[in-house]
């Protein structure tokens, strides 16, 4: 007696574009994905000048999650709302993980140049999704 067995071998992996591992090869979902998400923070001339006014400060620090990710010059504002990834803002990768979209907390800080510490100016949370880009005006 004689048999024949067929087996469906499809590939394991992230079979979602929008995610940094993505494997075009996959063919079956494995809960594997990892995303990114880009966030460019920006600012309008008032809110740079009140900040330099307040706290003769030069840059605003840009915290994710709790983390320090860069620094916003001042002197970058910008005169309208920018695109992502436009120089006059400032953007970091955030890494989401597994969630392709979640509400992100983020933290700007300004050094206030007469006590040296560093200053909580803006507290907020905002949802991104992964493979995206988010505007976030600082005010």
């Amino acid at each position: 007696m004689l048999g024949i067995v067929l087996v469906s071998c499809k590939k394991k992996g992230c079979t979602d574009p929008d995610a940094t591992n993505y494997d075009e090869k996959a063919g079956k979902v494995d809960g594997s994905c990892i995303y990114n998400t880009n966030a460019t923070f920006w600012m309008d001339a008032n809110t740079a000048n009140n900040i330099a006014s307040f706290y003769s400060a030069t840059h605003a620090k840009i915290y994710v999650e709790g983390e320090l990710l860069d620094s916003l010059a001042l002197a970058d504002y910008s005169t309208s709302v920018p695109l992502c990834a436009d120089t006059s803002g400032k953007t970091v990768v955030v890494d989401m993980g597994l969630a392709k979209g979640a509400r992100i907390a983020y933290q700007i800080k300004v050094t206030n140049v007469w006590t040296g510490n560093d200053v909580l100016y803006a507290i907020d949370t905002v949802e991104m999704v992964g493979g995206s880009c988010s505007l976030i005006q600082i005010y």
